[in-house]
């Protein structure tokens, strides 16, 4: 059973509306392969978190069209943090499930692992790009 399938099996029986955000995420997963991901599954409908490499972002100082606006790396990278934060402090109902693709593996993890998860993803970006900002400033 490949990654979306296992995902679709453990949380359409979950989602009570908007059973349809299984469609945006299939097309995510199969245009994405082995990229990692949070996926939070609601009463009402889906996230997906996607954790892409650091080389997906725009390059420093630039922004990018970016849902209603316009974004820089950094604001793209905060925004997967801000995510968690509402799932954790602003919904009126927690999510049924939270999912992590390692890119091998999908998993069940708690709302403290997938923050913590996020957290460690967020740092390890950060530190990449510090490391070719280093790099080109020798």
């Amino acid at each position: 059973m490949n990654v979306y399938e296992q995902l679709h099996q453990r949380s359409l029986p979950l989602l009570e509306a908007y059973e349809t955000d299984l469609t945006h995420d299939k097309d995510w997963i199969e245009e994405n392969p082995g990229i990692s991901f949070m996926h939070y599954t609601r009463v009402t409908g889906t996230h997906l978190i996607p954790l892409n490499r650091s080389d997906t972002y725009p390059p420093a100082g630039t922004k990018v069209k970016y849902l209603f606006g316009m974004a820089d790396r950094e604001m793209i990278l905060q925004g997967k943090l801000e995510m968690q934060d509402w799932f954790e402090n602003a919904l009126r109902e927690r999510p049924r499930l939270v999912l992590y693709y390692d890119g091998q593996t999908l998993q069940p993890v708690t709302l403290s692992q997938a923050r913590d998860i996020l957290e460690d993803y967020v740092h390890a970006i950060r530190s990449e790009w510090n490391s070719v900002l280093e790099g080109s400033a020798r």
